[in-house]
């Protein structure tokens, strides 16, 4: 038996890259948009320095196989012609043994995000998703290899159901995601993987609601703590407000409105990954919440954000750490009543103030984005009714 080396491969699987008589084809994406008077190739975006510049692009196949259009991303970019070839070769020898067709072979744990990881990102791969998908290549995960996940870490309940914490989840399926797609952006992640996914939801016993004197404990905290003026910024906001520190980031000067005399934030929510549809947060704007913003320099643009800055990861770490070091003694002894609490709690803070003064579950949905299919909302919420303003007026009152 004969050993060959690649490029024996290639070349002979160059021979036989023939379907219904017609030579196998590649091409690149995105493509490239052309100047019709020049015929020149057109940047795809220009940074701020005015510099122009293109995408990184990948070679895809682009054939028919068994009347099926066959396109996905080779394991090789625009200039590395012979890695191309030789991917074609493997991907119909995938074909012919009945495999998912997928160019990359690169298994997870060597795959690189387009933007690198974060804060708890960082983590999350580390210690859960490396470890069990490592060795494995995108063109090898399935609805079962999901299931399996799932058992590892939350194992079943009495019926023999598979369960997991959802927000856990969604967390580390977001890791996974961006890793699947640096390697083939054309991976159709949630319908592939997780449409199908059965699981039953656990969740962790909440907290009891923050009441207005533990958040002054941990603000205390927050005081003497050195810089992060624009993470106590963040602290009053999500009081005042009820948004979470990803959509504090974003905050920009188009998300206000005013309406007959009347300031409001209107502003879609970040959509989570497994999320059905987009929510709206859509309250008014209190004084004290326009003061926080006259503290910071207004952006040149709409578009711009007034804190650019800013982390989303660091941000709910840092208010974390505010409630965390929160000191009681409690017969000589040190207590940290505050333990555990997090920015999550200062957003459920509006709504549980805004429930007090008879508002419904629906109500509180409808003005801070709530998800709509929350399960969490429910835990923590009871039906009333009643109008916005007379409450933001009493909150901020």
């Amino acid at each position: 038996m004969s050993l060959q080396t690649k490029s024996q491969v290639r070349i002979q699987s160059s021979r036989l890259l023939l379907t219904e008589d017609e030579p196998m084809l590649r091409r690149l994406k995105p493509p490239y948009k052309i100047d019709k008077a020049t015929g020149k190739k057109v940047y795809d975006y220009i940074d701020e320095d005015g510099i122009g510049h293109f995408k990184n692009r990948r070679w895809y196949s682009n054939l028919k196989y068994k009347g099926k259009n066959i396109q996905v991303s080779l394991n090789a970019n625009e200039r590395e012609i012979r890695q191309a070839d030789f991917s074609l070769g493997l991907l119909l020898q995938d074909l012919q043994l009945g495999k998912t067709p997928n160019g990359s072979r690169k298994k997870i744990r060597l795959l690189k995000p387009e933007k690198p990881f974060k804060g708890d990102l960082i983590g999350i791969r580390k210690n859960y998703i490396d470890p069990f998908f490592g060795e494995f290549t995108p063109n090898e995960l399935n609805l079962g290899l999901m299931e399996k996940y799932l058992e590892s870490r939350w194992g079943k309940d009495k019926e023999g159901n598979l369960q997991a914490m959802e927000r856990t989840l969604k967390g580390e399926m977001m890791v996974l995601r961006q890793l699947v797609e640096s390697a083939d952006d054309s991976f159709k992640f949630h319908k592939r993987l997780l449409a199908d996914l059965k699981y039953v939801s656990l969740f962790k016993d909440l907290l009891p609601p923050l009441t207005r004197a533990q958040i002054d404990l941990a603000w205390e905290q927050a005081k003497i703590t050195r810089g992060g003026d624009n993470y106590k910024r963040a602290f009053w906001i999500m009081v005042w407000t009820g948004m979470e520190a990803k959509d504090i980031c974003t905050l920009c000067p188009k998300h206000f409105v005013n309406i007959k005399g009347q300031e409001w934030l209107i502003k879609d929510r970040h959509k989570t990954m497994l999320q059905k549809q987009k929510t709206v947060i859509k309250v008014p704007v209190l004084p004290e919440f326009k003061k926080i913003l006259s503290e910071v320099p207004t952006p040149i643009g709409k578009n711009a954000p007034y804190f650019p800055n800013m982390d989303n990861s660091s941000c709910n770490q840092a208010i974390q750490k505010y409630f965390k070091r929160v000191e009681l003694k409690v017969d000589g002894v040190k207590t940290y009543p505050l333990k555990g609490y997090s920015s999550k709690y200062l957003r459920r803070h509006l709504g549980e103030l805004a429930l007090d003064l008879g508002k419904s579950e629906t109500w509180v949905q409808q003005a801070l984005g709530h998800a709509f299919d929350s399960q969490i909302t429910k835990k923590y919420m009871r039906v009333r009714e009643d109008t916005m303003m007379d409450v933001f007026e009493s909150i901020g009152g």
